[in-house]
């Protein structure tokens, strides 16, 4: 293996093409690598979902994605150019515990397998990569082997063309061979339940208390943490003027707008509680004073660390592992999009209290309504995800159960838990299920729904 290893750092700038937007790019011993750069100015104008602009956050992702691939060849004395497929199958194999016949091999690695999923986004990621630099004709030993495969569209992918059948709508894609079986699908989203939140916002206080402004501000409007962190102080401000001369209540629903992933402007709701209490926390005073510290006057955002440096991404990510850890939640850290997931469960409970359902009776007449609210708040909604949202809902709405994860006495008392873990098992195990041998105790515990402590 290579002694002398490279050095890598990602750098983010503006895109030499699009207004307004940003790309990670990389640096290879303080050089910018030229075919990686092309490739993100590529992905960024239309690695979005069917040729779309990417997401507004989604050039990070896809760095660090390309960093791993250039960081794990290095560890072998290569590079792009000269790895071939056996490499990269060698490198998925390593991540997975896998041996060399594919299987997964527990007595000669030392630590915990990846999820196939996490190894699929990454092979994913290489493979466009690598046929990103096959049709430039650049030089290089890899040959990607590739199959074609039909696959289901999501009926709201589709939506804006006619005479499209729900549920029907399938598309043939060009597949990587090294890509491997799907993590088992789950029936529910992360989400944590409103006493969690509140534990895992006092935690952000202690680390800093624009985390917590921030992390209020996702959890009351469902907003992604790219939108969040372009909220505008004056949003704030106008508002807590407006509400001084009264004639509001505090769970009015106020239209902020702001920039969707794609990069256009929409409209989000936010309760008036949550504009009252980031005042308060926040905007009444610390937001001066870090403001008055920035040197960087170009910078008109809200969000600022206590020495006046604006919140990134990267912040917040660590923030929020630093509060999860604290609270015991060392392996299922608590991220930014649980907080998504967060809010449209707590919109479904609610949504189902203000419909006068009990989350137990929710069916098919039903589900529309439901559909209906999730849609208004979070500006986009499918059938399949409103219904994995109700799922979360049923399990975080049981007494004793702490979201997703729930205690043993949970799942023997609620006929609602073992029929949810009933369908997922039948999802998992496929033709291989059987119903006679059916454990929902046993198959909680082993994935990890199930503890005794709780």
């Amino acid at each position: 293996m290579r002694e002398n290893k490279k050095i890598y750092n990602i750098v983010t700038i503006d895109h030499p093409n699009i207004n307004n937007r940003k790309i990670s790019v990389l640096f290879v011993d303080n050089k910018l690598d030229m075919p990686s750069f092309r490739f993100f100015v590529r992905e960024a104008r239309s690695g979005g979902r069917d040729g779309t602009v990417a997401g507004l956050e989604t050039h990070r992702v896809t760095a660090y994605k390309i960093v791993e691939l250039y960081r794990y060849l290095n560890e072998f004395d290569l590079d792009w150019r000269t790895a071939e497929e056996e490499d990269i199958r060698s490198i998925r194999n390593g991540l997975l515990c896998l041996n060399s016949n594919d299987e997964p091999d527990e007595e000669y690695y030392d630590y915990e397998p990846i999820e196939n999923d996490t190894m699929n986004q990454k092979l994913s990621t290489w493979f466009k990569f690598y046929q990103f630099q096959k049709e430039r004709g650049e030089q290089m030993k890899m040959h990607l082997s590739t199959k074609e495969v039909v696959v289901k569209v999501s009926d709201h992918y589709m939506q804006h063309l006619s005479n499209i059948k729900s549920g029907q709508n399938t598309k043939i894609i060009e597949r990587w061979e090294l890509l491997v079986k799907p993590s088992p699908m789950k029936l529910y989203y992360p989400a944590i339940n409103k006493y969690e939140y509140e534990a895992f916002k006092t935690q952000l206080k202690k680390i800093d208390i624009v985390y917590a402004a921030i992390a209020e501000l996702m959890v009351e409007s469902g907003l992604r943490i790219s939108a969040a962190l372009r909220t505008e102080p004056n949003f704030f401000k106008n508002w807590i003027i407006k509400m001084n001369h009264g004639g509001l209540g505090m769970d009015d629903l106020i239209p902020m707008q702001y920039i969707n992933k794609g990069g256009d402007t929409k409209t989000c709701q936010v309760p008036l509680r949550c504009i009252y209490e980031i005042n308060q926390i926040y905007m009444a005073r610390p937001y001066a004073n870090r403001k008055a510290k920035n040197i960087d006057g170009e910078y008109k955002g809200t969000w600022f660390t206590k020495n006046g440096k604006p919140v990134e991404y990267h912040d917040i990510r660590v923030a929020f592992k630093q509060a999860s850890d604290t609270m015991g939640r060392g392996v299922n850290n608590i991220t930014p999009h649980h907080l998504r997931h967060t809010f449209a469960t707590w919109c479904v409970i609610d949504g189902a209290k203000q419909l006068g359902l009990h989350l137990d009776d929710i069916n098919h007449e039903s589900i529309p309504s439901i559909v209906s609210i999730l849609k208004i708040r979070l500006g986009h909604t499918s059938l399949q995800s409103t219904i994995k949202y109700i799922t979360t809902a049923i399990l975080m709405n049981i007494s004793g159960s702490s979201g997703p994860v729930m205690s043993s006495r949970t799942v023997n008392k609620s006929k609602a838990v073992q029929r949810i873990l009933l369908q997922q098992a039948q999802i998992e195990y496929g033709n291989d299920f059987d119903l006679n041998r059916f454990d929902a105790l046993e198959y909680a515990k082993n994935r990890g729904y199930a503890v005794e402590y709780l």
